[in-house]
């Protein structure tokens, strides 16, 4: 156990960092510094141990699944095939009568509506009931203090946290008073736009045996592929985190001073909303934010005038992406885009969005 060993090397009470955990935290393959790729979809049998692709043993599975447990502060973390598996298979396992949702993922209201639950006000929320939080929301980077929610509510209430904007170890909603939290570990955890995944982490063993049977069932397992490339990623988890939030706390900024955005949402900009408890709760401030072009017809053409930064529905990985938020979500104005910040520098970042700007404001569309 790399606890015992950590307490065996350093001391009694000596706590790895969120760094050490990201490599080391999943345990060690026997021989290979690297965990070997296994890409078997059958398994032979052992006198001990029957191994089938959909419930046994895999190594690199179970050393991801260690790595996000320990990182969330969570009894143990179940591995999806996907963000929205995750999200599924929670809910169902949960099966609430009513549940409580904000602004945030469209297609974990379209789960909602699938499984027939009632949406009510928080205030209205009881024993057995769910809270469903998402925390930086999407796409406006809102946050939550999930302790004063829980103060909030009646005694019984389930608090479900959706992490994926800003995974640990930015924040620990575990920790915060959250009883399960959900990543699509497709974004940030995995951060290199190559493997497809969702996590489910856990503040008891009950549930925790059951979303695994549920997984079993439903058969969402991940693919071997996935995990191994999740598993890869883990281990610049911490350091891609911190550059993208800094990276993107620094474009809020410029943006704020541009003629040609309106409004700019990233938690570390001091008249955002949930500032104050973003510094509070969080340890960096995330790497998305969301502006609003002063041209509404600027939002759909302005991606597509990008040479660098993509036009792409995704977020978290090491390039940065642009999203026309409306596109997917009517609810959202449609003068707003969503950027992921990735690791190229900001000058670069800069001078992308500014030559794009430049041809919108000599073409016909130039209102400015």
């Amino acid at each position: 156990d790399l606890y015992s060993f950590c307490t065996l090397l350093f001391g009694e009470g000596h706590t790895m960092s969120a760094s050490t955990l990201c490599i080391h935290g999943g345990g060690s393959h026997k021989t290979d510094v690297a965990y070997p790729i296994t890409v078997s979809a059958t398994y032979k049998n052992s006198p001990s141990k029957i191994y089938w692709r959909m419930k046994g043993s895999h190594d690199v599975r179970e050393s991801v699944e260690e790595i996000i447990s320990k990182l969330d502060s969570a009894v143990g973390s179940v591995m999806f095939s996907s963000g929205q598996a995750a999200a599924f298979a929670l809910l169902s396992v949960l099966r609430p009568v009513r549940i409580s949702v904000g602004v945030g993922y469209h297609g974990t209201k379209q789960i909602i509506d699938l499984l027939n639950i009632e949406v009510v006000d928080q205030r209205f929320l009881r024993a057995g009931d769910v809270c469903w939080l998402e925390t930086p929301n999407n796409p406006f980077c809102e946050i939550t203090d999930i302790a004063a929610v829980k103060k909030s509510l009646s005694k019984g209430v389930v608090i479900c946290t959706d992490a994926t904007f800003a995974p640990a170890p930015i924040q620990q909603p575990i920790v915060q008073g959250s009883d399960y939290v959900v990543h699509s570990s497709t974004k940030f955890l995995n951060g290199h736009s190559d493997s497809v995944g969702g996590i489910v982490s856990c503040s008891n063993n009950d549930v925790l045996s059951k979303l695994y049977n549920f997984r079993l069932i439903s058969g969402s397992t991940p693919g071997s592929l996935d995990c191994w490339l999740l598993h890869r990623s883990l281990k610049t988890l911490k350091i891609r985190l911190e550059e993208q939030s800094r990276t993107a706390s620094r474009l809020a900024a410029w943006l704020c001073s541009k003629d040609f955005v309106k409004k700019v949402w990233h938690p570390s900009l001091k008249d955002h909303p949930g500032h104050q408890t973003a510094v509070r709760t969080m340890t960096t401030f995330g790497g998305v934010l969301s502006f609003e072009v002063a041209v509404p017809e600027w939002a759909e053409l302005l991606p597509n005038k990008l040479k660098m930064i993509t036009a792409a529905t995704s977020l978290g990985s090491v390039e940065t992406l642009v999203e026309w938020r409306h596109r997917w979500d009517p609810s959202i104005s449609k003068s707003l885009l969503r950027l992921s910040v990735g690791l190229e520098s900001f000058e670069d970042l800069c001078a992308d969005l500014l030559q794009a700007v430049a041809v919108l404001k000599n073409s016909n569309n130039a209102k400015l």
